[in-house]
């Protein structure tokens, strides 16, 4: 069997235990404390793969929340959604 050339990675995150944001306090009735967390991300990506004649195909494996992580999910607006849930994508993409 011919050897594709991959890429692969990781991307882990650590969530500490912090107070919740005002928001959550406030729909709480008290403020509270979020407990620490962590999950991550992995993905293997083929790269010089030609499924098509003249044109590099990709097809990537994905896992997001590989740990099944449950917390807040840390972004940029004054509310804490929850994290997405554990799942796989198997993405195949020709380029032309």
């Amino acid at each position: 069997m011919p050897s594709v050339p991959r890429t692969a990675g990781v991307e882990p995150m650590l969530g500490g235990p912090r107070n919740a944001l005002d928001a959550s306090g406030l729909a709480n009735g008290a403020q509270f404390q979020r407990k620490q967390y962590a999950t991550a991300n992995v993905f293997v990506t083929t790269r010089d793969l030609c499924l098509i004649p003249c044109h590099e195909s990709v097809v990537a494996l994905r896992a997001y929340n590989l740990f099944g992580g449950r917390g807040p999910d840390a972004g940029f607006s004054a509310f804490e959604y929850p994290l997405s849930p554990r799942e796989v994508m198997l993405e195949l993409r020709p380029m032309y």
